[in-house]
């Protein structure tokens, strides 16, 4: 269930199997989820649009450093 007040996550995955098990069970709870996977170009696509909350995992080789919106200090 969606509709234009629902939260909008941008998830960073790059297991698939992970990626769509954490999709499956949050849009069960009717929050859209939009998964980045693939580095640069999904990270372009995804950051067209306003996510209500960036979900990461604890990887730090991807080398993406994520800022939160009301602070300078990186999350």
């Amino acid at each position: 269930m969606q509709n234009e007040n629902s939260l909008h996550v941008l998830l960073f995955e790059d297991d698939e199997w992970l990626a769509s098990l954490t999709r499956t069970y949050l849009e069960g709870h009717g929050i859209i989820v939009t998964i980045v996977s693939d580095g640069i170009r999904d990270l372009r696509e995804a950051l067209r649009y306003r996510h209500d909350a960036v979900l990461t995992g604890s990887d730090r080789r991807s080398g993406i450093r994520i800022r939160s919106a009301d602070s300078q200090r990186a999350v």
